[in-house]
């Protein structure tokens, strides 16, 4: 035992003087300054998101221009030379990413401009991917400032987009430990080295407690620790089946306008364009249609206070869909939260359960299933509606997450065998 102590001390102590502290303490700064810039890179996101919504609300027939604003998006990003990928969310920056492309700095100003084009016809997208490509923008203008040097095959230019994407998401939501775990979950840290994921949450961390005093984010009441009572035992039970649905609802839908994307040639105009079209006629045409259109943050607060019975969050999700199938330029997170809480509020409606606590439950368990990210979710969560939530959060989620992975592996064995 003492022999192992010894060694472990001499390994340990010549860690630290192999380490480069100057490089460290430039790289604590750097991520210090990346999440006060991105905290105010939000601000900018919220105040034109928080415009496009109120423009759209007050004149709802700027539904009828989604086409020409979609078209619009296409030749905005044509003409800066960007490339439209039309994955959702940021499945794209993921991809370069992975490959160690270099994003070019204006990819995330046209993201945003991208996003408020499609939010002013009314399109059921979110904010976050804006934010995500905003920070990875920030943090790769930003790395030369710093001086900061590659660490054994690791590019100092991917730990930089990390931070980024991860302060300028975490300053939107001021939800840092759960941001932290996504991008963890859905990059998995491969152009990271474990050592300089600390960095990478204190860059979560400042851009949070920047944006908190300025109440941008998504306004949740505080839930806390709860009693269990049979009917919210009950709706946690159906929020945790209808999360998985869902999830694999969206998952599958978006799939399906893949595909139809590929018979089309994969041509952005084309798709943009049409994806505008539906949208457009359905929201014009379907009557009640247009009070699920958008991004719809302001039906939070409502669906937590009072249940709300009908299938509000099943038009909500279809239309998301269709959105992001399509490739307007856009987000999921922040939707899937809204969804969860109309999906909460209609469980609680039909068993009479306590509709914010069936909502705080379906806008995490939803998130974290449809977006794979189910630490995340939880995380988001608790920090959403406050650790004593956990005790609920946790077998809500898991009891999701089961359920997804056995919906999913039959709709695969379906694929399958109908290939």
């Amino acid at each position: 035992m003492g022999q192992r102590m010894t060694a472990a001390a001499t390994w340990t102590r010549r860690r630290l003087e192999a380490y480069d502290w100057a490089m460290g303490a430039r790289r604590v700064a750097f991520a210090v300054a990346c999440g006060i810039l991105c905290g105010l890179a939000n601000v900018v996101l919220c105040l034109g998101v928080s415009w496009a919504g109120d423009a759209w609300r007050a004149l709802p027939w700027l539904s009828a221009l989604l086409p020409a604003l979609a078209a619009l998006e296409v030749v905005m990003y044509r003409r800066l030379g960007v490339v439209m990928d039309l994955r959702p969310g940021f499945n794209g920056l993921m991809k370069d990413m992975g490959a160690n492309r270099r994003l070019p700095t204006r990819v995330g100003p046209t993201m945003l401009a991208g996003t408020l084009m499609s939010l002013l016809g009314g399109a059921s997208v979110g904010p976050d991917s804006a934010a995500k490509y905003l920070g990875a923008s920030v943090g790769a203008a930003m790395v030369p400032w710093f001086s900061v040097d590659d660490d054994n095959g690791e590019p100092a230019y991917d730990w930089a987009v990390a931070c980024g994407l991860a302060a300028c998401f975490s300053a939107l939501l001021c939800a840092p430990l759960g941001v932290f775990a996504y991008l963890v979950e859905h990059l998995a840290a491969r152009r990271c080295r474990v050592r300089h994921l600390p960095t990478v949450l204190l860059s979560c961390l400042v851009a949070a407690a920047f944006a908190r005093p300025m109440g941008l984010q998504i306004q949740t009441p505080f839930v806390g620790s709860r009693a269990a009572a049979a009917p919210d035992l009950a709706g946690a039970l159906l929020v945790a089946v209808g999360a998985a649905v869902a999830g694999v609802g969206f998952e599958v839908g978006v799939r399906l306008l893949e595909g139809l994307r590929s018979r089309m040639g994969r041509d952005p105009m084309r798709c943009l364009v049409t994806g505008g079209v539906v949208v457009a006629v359905a929201l014009l045409v379907v009557p009640g249609l247009m009070g699920w259109a958008g991004l719809g943050t302001d039906l939070v607060v409502p669906a937590l206070a009072e249940p709300h019975g009908g299938w509000g969050f099943a038009l909500k999700l279809a239309l998301t869909v269709v959105c992001l199938g399509f490739g307007l330029r856009g987000g999921e997170v922040t939707v899937m939260f809204v969804t969860g809480a109309l999906m909460g509020s209609a469980v609680a409606s039909l068993c009479g359960a306590d509709p914010l606590l069936t909502g705080a439950l379906a806008m995490a368990a939803l998130y974290g299933v449809a977006l794979g990210c189910p630490i995340s979710g939880a995380l988001v969560g608790c920090e959403f509606f406050g650790w004593g939530f956990a005790p609920w959060l946790l077998p809500c989620i898991g009891a999701a997450w089961l359920g997804r992975t056995a919906l999913k592996g039959v709709v695969d064995q379906v694929r399958r065998h109908r290939e």
